[in-house]
């Protein structure tokens, strides 16, 4: 997990010029903060939780999945191919 601090965030005024606000700061939030900078507009990204990283989880032994679902009686071949939980 990598914590948001007090320091790392933008000052008040920094959030009343951003040109755009980026909601999310997962993978794709960021991309799109960085490609803004890059072409010279400032941006504002934030973020409802206190970690970077949106659905993808960060830190030591994180595994969470989302946005997929796979079940043994709709995709059995699928299902196969995960390993035991057991």
């Amino acid at each position: 997990m990598v914590p948001l601090l007090e320091k790392d965030l933008p000052s008040l005024q920094d959030k009343h010029s951003a040109q755009v606000i980026v909601v999310g700061a997962g993978p794709s939030g960021l991309q799109a903060a960085y490609d803004l900078q890059q072409a010279g507009i400032s941006c504002l990204v934030v973020e409802a939780h206190d970690r970077l990283g949106g659905r993808i989880p960060t830190g030591p032994g994180a595994a969470h999945f989302t946005g997929a679902w796979v079940d043994h009686v709709q995709h059995p071949r699928t299902w196969s191919l995960i390993p035991s939980r057991t």
